[in-house]
C-alpha cells in the first residue's frame, strides 16, 4: 500500500505540472488575441487557462476581456472574485479589481424573476436561466446579468415545460421576467376499439353452401331409395329360395345379388 501511494504522488504532481504548462500557453494566446482585437477568442483562451490553473492574474485578465466584450455582468462577478482573492493574498491588485467593480455597477443591468404563486408552490419546480438552475432565494433578487438575449425556462413533473427569450437592454436598469402558471400535461386518451363482427358471407360462399346443401339432400334421397329397393329385392329373393336361404333357383340368385348391390349403394 505504501509503495502504491508513493507511485501515485509523482503522477499527480506531473498532472498538475502539465495543467500549469497548458494554462500558461492558453494565457499567452489570450494576450496575443487581445492585441489583435479578437476579444471573444481571447476570452475563451483566458477562461480555459483559468480552469486549468486558478491564478489571480489570469482571473483579472479574463474579467478585463469580458468587460471589453460587453459582458459586463460576467466581468463584474469576476472582478468581485478577483478583489476577494487579492484581499486574501494581501495582493496590491485588490484596489485595481475594486475600482472596476465600482465602475461596472454604475451601468450594470439586472434581471428579476416574477414567478406565479401556482408555479412557485409546485413540488420539484426547476427554473433555469441560460441552462443554469436558480434556487428560490434568487427568483425575486435583482440578478446582475449581461445585456442581450437570455433563455428562461421552468419545468415540473406533470406540467408542460415553459421557455421564453428575455432581452436585457444595455445600461443600468431592472428587467422583469414573468414565469406564468404551468399548464398540466394532457393525459393520453385511450380509445377502445369496437368489437369486430364476423363479415357476412359472400355471394360465392352462399352459392357453395346451397350446392353442398343440395348435394347432401339429394344424397339422402338417393340413399333412402336404394335402401327401399334392397328391402324389396330381398323379399323377391326369399320367394325364390328355401326357408334357410341356402337353396335358390336362378332368378332367386339374381335377386339376391341385386339386393346386396342396392344395400351397398344405400
Amino acid at each position: 500500500f505504501v509503495l502504491g501511494a508513493g507511485t501515485l504522488l509523482p503522477r499527480a504532481a506531473a498532472a498538475q505540472a502539465t495543467d500549469r504548462v497548458l494554462a500558461e500557453a492558453m494565457f499567452r494566446e489570450g494576450r496575443e488575441l487581445m492585441e489583435q482585437n479578437k476579444v471573444s477568442e481571447a476570452c475563451a483562451k483566458f477562461a480555459e487557462s483559468y480552469r486549468l490553473d486558478r491564478a489571480l492574474g489570469t482571473l483579472g485578465n479574463l474579467a478585463l476581456c469580458h468587460e471589453k466584450d460587453g459582458k459586463i455582468g460576467t466581468a463584474w462577478a469576476e472582478f468581485t472574485d478577483a478583489a476577494a482573492e487579492a484581499a486574501a493574498q494581501k495582493d496590491d491588485r485588490e484596489a485595481f479589481a475594486r475600482k472596476h467593480v465600482a465602475a461596472l455597477e454604475a451601468e450594470l443591468p439586472r434581471l428579476r424573476l416574477v414567478v406565479a404563486p401556482a408555479t412557485a408552490s409546485l413540488a420539484g419546480i426547476e427554473i433555469q436561466l441560460d441552462g443554469h438552475s436558480l434556487g428560490k432565494a434568487a427568483w425575486a433578487f435583482p440578478l446582475p446579468i449581461d445585456p442581450g438575449e437570455h433563455t428562461l425556462s421552468a419545468s415540473a413533473e406533470g406540467k408542460r415545460p415553459f421557455s421564453m427569450r428575455v432581452n436585457v437592454p444595455k445600461g443600468l436598469g431592472l428587467t422583469d421576467a414573468n414565469v406564468p402558471a404551468l399548464e398540466d400535461t394532457p393525459r393520453p386518451v385511450v380509445v377502445e376499439s369496437p368489437p369486430i363482427d364476423a363479415p357476412p358471407p359472400s355471394s360465392t360462399q352462399r352459392t357453395l353452401g346451397f350446392i353442398v346443401g343440395g348435394v347432401g339432400a339429394a344424397g339422402l334421397l338417393v340413399g333412402a331409395g336404394f335402401g327401399f329397393s334392397a328391402i324389396s329385392l330381398k323379399g323377391d329373393r326369399n320367394d325364390r329360395c328355401n326357408a334357410q336361404g341356402t337353396l335358390c333357383d336362378a332368378e332367386g340368385i339374381d335377386k339376391d345379388k341385386q339386393a346386396r348391390d342396392a344395400a351397398t349403394i344405400s
